[in-house]
């Protein structure tokens, strides 16, 4: 009996492959097409190898979960899809087929002609690749793959999904490559619309080739059948400009069999004309003015601990609370310059869920001012409002009326912090602004609209908080969130549009006059750069952006946070 226990292990351990042989797996050519088929009934038996998936709607494992409208509500998806293997091609000396396995989720089986061929794997740095003998595949008929995945992870709109059937024996893989001739693969009036394919038959197998391109608001535009590549080609690809109005678009270029890859790339055009209608609340400049009004009539109550074990060489650092409307006391961290003097200063606001602490901003040593403040509801400002992070979190507390939602006491947060830190003794105040990215971008545009001359200049990387209408058709995650609201609040979801149409910060862009800079990542799923450009293109200040053609939503932490910071230091002077 042990001995027939240990043979069953190392019969499983032996079908699963984690090292060299994953780089194999990647370089071989793909049998396994990108766009599957995928269910939300979760009790299907998966071990049927006749599963009908022809009605199931589609879904594209080379493009982000989110820009497919899935995410982490959906508990347990059921992927499959169909391919082929050629008898001619499949002559390989008994050695084992090669199912490359590392998509961004947690796949819980995979079924091969309905038998279980693996199970449990998580998304990690290298694929697991699963052996899949001669035995287990139908040749020159049609194979059935499905899968049961769980906990869809969110991926900013870079897609890491691996899932590749190859063989040792097999060429190398096909290549396809996009590229403009335009900076930041952005087109303008006097553009054509002309972008470069390369295609390297690596593979030697004659491949067909075809091309979609998307609008962000999901309307095919154009499609393309080049037809059989036989050779390595590079060719122009020419768009008709009558297709095409100001926006973003989604091209993706890939072959259609025998074997399968696909590049994608996205564009925009003209965004600098990209114009929405005003959806704002009735009489909102007065509603916000109002509601200033009443912060007013609350006092501050600031108090300045000074942290003697920060760590902190350059800076000294101050843990700040205060009371903002509704009397709710929020917390920040002031980094102030050791030396002598006053300093021009920034104003930071927090994105989703990001908590600063006194360790924030460690890393500076400019002679800058920063003060990092936590708005209700995020760490460490949630003592009172503590609406977690979930699917009805932050976002919906209390969506069902505008005086009573989180964004308007929020806006007035970021607001009362800008009147401590102008007010602060060591602070030019004629030389402030405010930075933020996702949320924060929001809050930032939100701040300078709301605080008119008070500040010099605004950073605003991938806004939230923007468009929120049209959002929900760019980003369809967005609009199955405001579902879960209303049923969290048992309100209508016409009640959550017009609570949303207080805090859209794209109807109250007009009111900014401090210097802008707007940043935008194509790939971007969370924050779309059409709902940013709604906004920047309604501000009437001396403004800029730059748009990160190959980023998704993390952009904001790396590349376009530091181009922040250098339009601030030209702004601001230090």
């Amino acid at each position: 009996m042990k001995r027939s226990v240990l043979s069953l292990i190392l019969v499983m351990l032996s079908s699963y492959v984690f090292a060299s042989d994953g780089e194999l797996a990647l370089k071989g050519s793909n049998l396994i097409p990108y766009v599957w088929k995928v269910s939300k009934d979760a009790n299907l038996q998966l071990s049927q190898a006749d599963v009908d998936i022809h009605k199931w709607p589609s879904i594209n494992l080379g493009i982000s979960w989110e820009r497919q409208g899935y995410f982490s509500a959906d508990k347990e998806l059921v992927l499959a899809t169909y391919f082929d293997v050629s008898k001619a091609r499949a002559d390989r000396r008994e050695v084992p087929f090669q199912l490359a396995v590392n998509l961004q989720c947690k796949v819980l089986e995979v079924y091969l002609n309905g038998n279980k061929i693996g199970e449990n794997f998580q998304f990690q740095n290298r694929p697991t690749v699963i052996s899949v003998t001669e035995s287990q595949l139908l040749f020159d008929k049609r194979n059935l793959i499905v899968l049961k995945i769980a906990n869809v992870k969110w991926t900013g709109g870079i897609c890491k999904n691996i899932f590749r059937l190859t063989h040792p024996d097999f060429a190398s893989s096909d290549s396809i490559s996009l590229k403009t001739a335009v900076p930041a693969n952005t087109y303008y009036e006097k553009d054509n619309l002309d972008f470069s394919v390369l295609y390297k038959l690596n593979g030697r197998i004659p491949a067909k080739l075809k091309m979609t391109v998307i609008s962000d608001f999901h309307d095919t535009v154009a499609t393309r059948n080049f037809g059989l590549i036989k050779e390595d080609r590079s060719f122009a690809v020419s768009l008709k400009r009558r297709l095409f109005k100001p926006g973003f678009y989604h091209i993706i270029v890939y072959t259609d069999g025998p074997f399968y890859e696909q590049a994608d790339m996205w564009i925009a055009i003209e965004p600098e004309r990209i114009s929405c209608s005003e959806d704002g609340a009735p009489n909102l400049k007065t509603w916000w003015d109002k509601t200033k009004l009443e912060l007013d009539s609350i006092g501050a109550q600031t108090e300045m601990t000074k942290l003697t074990d920060s760590g902190n060489p350059s800076k000294d650092v101050y843990k700040v609370e205060f009371t903002s409307l509704e009397n709710i006391r929020i917390t920040g961290f002031m980094f102030v310059p050791k030396k002598e003097g006053r300093f021009p200063a920034i104003l930071h606001v927090p994105g989703y869920g990001q908590a600063y602490t006194s360790g924030s901003f460690s890393s500076n040593t400019e002679d800058v001012i920063e003060f990092a403040v936590a708005i209700r509801g995020q760490s460490p400002s949630n003592k009172v409002i503590n609406p977690g992070f979930g699917v009805v979190g932050l976002a919906a507390y209390k969506i069902d009326d505008p005086r009573t939602y989180i964004y308007r006491g929020a806006y007035m947060d970021c607001l009362r912090a800008l009147d401590i830190l102008r007010s602060f003794s060591r602070t030019d105040s004629s030389r402030v602004a405010v930075m933020g990215g996702s949320q924060g971008g929001g809050l930032s545009l939100a701040t300078a609209a709301l605080a008119g001359n008070k500040i010099k200049a605004c950073v605003t990387l991938c806004p939230f908080l923007s468009d929120l209408a049209h959002h929900g058709i760019v980003r369809e995650v967005w609009q199955r969130e405001k579902f879960y609201f209303s049923k969290a609040y048992e309100c209508e979801m016409e009640t959550i549009d017009s609570t949303l149409s207080y805090v859209d910060v794209k109807n109250m862009a007009p009111w900014i006059t401090a210097k802008v800079f707007f940043a935008s990542a194509l790939f971007d799923d969370d924050c779309p750069s059409h709902v940013g450009f709604a906004a920047f293109n309604k501000i009437n200040a001396e403004k800029r952006y730059k748009i990160y053609p190959n980023d998704g939503h993390m952009v904001l932490a790396n590349e376009a946070k530091d181009d922040g910071y250098h339009f601030l230091k030209d702004v601001l002077g230090y």
